[in-house]
């Protein structure tokens, strides 16, 4: 049976840290509001983007855990849905009740992969139930519906998707780790079909390489960039996202645009 979705490229959007307030402004004056705007607007407009694309959203899509910050964001993506995929995956600041409310129709679950051609992209959701807090968790549980449903389908090549980043980054971002995520790293290693990694929470479209050989690449945030240095840090870097595009033997290309 023949995939239900056709895209070759992944439009990788993340920490949108929206507020209810749309005009409330945080790190270096910006107004993560205005700067999602933007990049939907570059997004619909561009030539270089499939008639059909994965628009896959990579957690922290609210900055303050209101109802009104997920209705904004459904609003702003609302033109990229006529003629492309959404899904979303939730970060730490997603810990509450209006992202299933709102999201959960677009949610990529562990057992509900998104098949398209020669890829399965899975979703892990590392929010640590019930606490409050930076850090995120790898849930066993979730390892085992994705091993169950990569095993399924050996002949594909599988991406791996989730908000925290799962090798330190050498900076302090570190300190709001991703727990068992050792324990992630040895089960990818077992994993031959999986081919890749991406994930948010850094701010910063930073690229690590297992032992195997799997690429793991980190994303630019839609509103502000963290500094990947020792101290905490925002540099002047624009707003941005990223473009992944999937090739058929099993490899992929990523490309961080950024605006003005």
């Amino acid at each position: 049976m023949p995939a239900a979705h056709t895209f070759t490229k992944i439009i990788q959007l993340s920490d949108c840290h929206l507020f209810a307030d749309k005009t409330k402004t945080g790190y270096k004056g910006i107004n993560p509001y205005q700067t999602l705007k933007n990049i939907v607007h570059t997004l619909v407009n561009s030539a270089d983007i499939e008639p059909e694309s994965l628009i896959l959203v990579t957690g922290d899509i609210s900055g303050d855990d209101s109802e009104q910050s997920y209705m904004h964001f459904c609003a702003l993506v609302e033109p990229l849905l006529t003629h492309h995929t959404l899904r979303v995956i939730p970060g730490n600041h997603d810990n509450n009740p209006h992202y299933q409310a709102l999201l959960g129709r677009w949610h990529l679950q562990p057992n509900e992969p998104i098949e398209t051609c020669d890829w399965v992209i899975h979703g892990l959701d590392t929010r640590i139930v019930g606490i409050k807090g930076a850090k995120g968790e790898v849930k066993t549980d979730e390892l085992t519906l994705v091993e169950k449903r990569v095993n399924s389908q050996p002949a594909k090549h599988h991406l791996l998707a989730l908000h925290h980043h799962p090798i330190a980054s050498d900076s302090w971002m570190d300190k709001h780790e991703l727990k068992g995520s050792n324990m992630l790293l040895a089960w990818l290693a077992q994993q031959p079909a999986i081919n890749g990694l991406l994930h948010g929470h850094i701010h910063h479209p930073l690229r690590r390489t297992t032992n195997d050989g799997v690429l793991i690449a980190g994303a630019p945030s839609t509103a502000w960039q963290w500094a990947m240095t020792q101290e905490f840090g925002v540099t002047e870097e624009g707003a941005g996202y990223q473009i992944i595009t999937l090739h058929n033997n099993g490899t992929f290309d990523c490309e961080v645009r950024r605006t003005q």
